[in-house]
C-alpha cells in the first residue's frame, strides 16, 4: 500500500484520514524517525510536515530530502508564510488546517500526478571512478547516483547506444565492483545529473545488491541528519564481500 509520512505538530483529528484517504499513514515523531522511514519504507508517495517556521537547519534537511527523493511530494504546513517553495515537488500550506477546503487541497496535492514507476533502490551521489568495457575498448567515466540496481556515468561527449551491453568496473576505497551492465536511454536520467547516461546492472547477485543498498542507505541517513557533512567514499569490509567485488 502507498504510504504517507507525517512529522511535526499533530493535525486536528480526522484531517489526515480525509486528506490521505486510502494511504497508509506512518507517524514519525523525530527527524531520525522521518529519515529512517524515508530510507527503509517502500512506496512512500508524500511527506507531510507541520512546523511553525523553517530554520536554516531544517531547510537544509528539506533540500537534502528533495534531492535524494525527488519523486516524493513534500507538504509543509506552516503558520508563518513562506516566500517560496522550499524544494522540488513541494508546497507550503497555511492555516486554518481543519477546514474542508484545506483537506481537499492537501488531498489533491498528495494524489495529483501520481508516479507509477518508483525506484526499487535508493541512490547516493558519490563521485566514483569507473571503467566501462565496450567491445574491445575500455573508457573511463565518473560514476554518479549509485544504487543496487545501477548507476549514472558522466560523459565528456561519447554516449553508447541504448540497450548496448558491456562490463562496468566501479572503484571504492579498497575494492572494485565488476558486473555486466546495459546502457539505458538518456531520458531515464534525472535532470539534476550532468551530461551522460544511466546503466542498469545485470546478473549482480542479490547479496551484492544488499551490500550496495546498505552503504547507500547509511550515507543517505547521515546526510539527511547532517546535510553539511561530507559523506566520504566508503571502505567496504572485505570479510562479507561477494565474488562481484575484488580487492584493489
Amino acid at each position: 500500500m502507498d504510504k504517507v509520512l507525517v512529522h511535526g505538530t499533530p493535525l486536528p483529528e480526522g484531517t489526515l484520514l480525509k486528506a490521505a484517504a486510502g494511504l497508509d499513514i506512518l507517524h514519525c515523531p523525530t527527524r531520525k524517525d522521518l529519515a529512517d522511514s524515508l530510507i527503509r519504507e517502500q512506496d512512500v508517495v508524500a511527506v507531510i510536515v507541520r512546523i511553525d517556521e523553517i530554520t536554516g537547519e531544517f531547510r537544509e534537511f528539506i533540500s537534502s530530502l528533495s534531492s535524494h527523493f525527488p519523486l516524493v511530494k513534500l507538504a509543509l504546513l506552516m503558520n508563518a508564510p513562506e516566500q517560496s517553495e522550499p524544494g522540488l515537488n513541494s508546497r507550503v500550506f497555511s492555516p486554518p488546517f481543519s477546514e474542508e477546503a484545506f483537506i481537499e487541497d492537501l488531498h489533491s496535492f498528495v494524489f495529483a500526478d501520481a508516479v507509477k514507476n518508483r525506484r526499487l533502490h535508493n541512490r547516493f551521489d558519490w563521485i566514483l571512478l569507473g571503467f566501462l568495457q565496450e567491445g574491445d575498448s575500455e573508457n573511463r567515466y565518473e560514476i554518479h547516483s549509485l544504487s543496487g540496481g545501477g548507476a549514472f556515468l558522466k560523459s565528456k561527449g561519447h554516449i553508447p547506444p541504448a540497450r548496448q551491453r558491456g562490463t562496468i568496473r566501479i572503484e571504492f576505497r579498497n575494492v572494485e565492483l565488476i558486473t555486466d551492465c546495459e546502457i539505458l536511454e538518456q531520458r531515464s536520467a534525472s535532470s539534476n545529473l550532468p551530461f551522460g547516461f544511466p546503466i542498469r546492472f545485470l546478473n549482480l547477485s542479490g547479496n551484492s545488491e544488499k551490500i550496495i543498498d546498505s552503504i547507500v542507505n547509511d550515507a543517505l541517513y547521515q546526510e539527511l541528519l547532517n546535510p553539511k557533512q561530507e559523506i566520504e567514499v566508503p571502505t567496504l569490509g572485505e570479510d562479507g564481500l561477494t565474488p562481484d567485488f575484488s580487492t584493489l
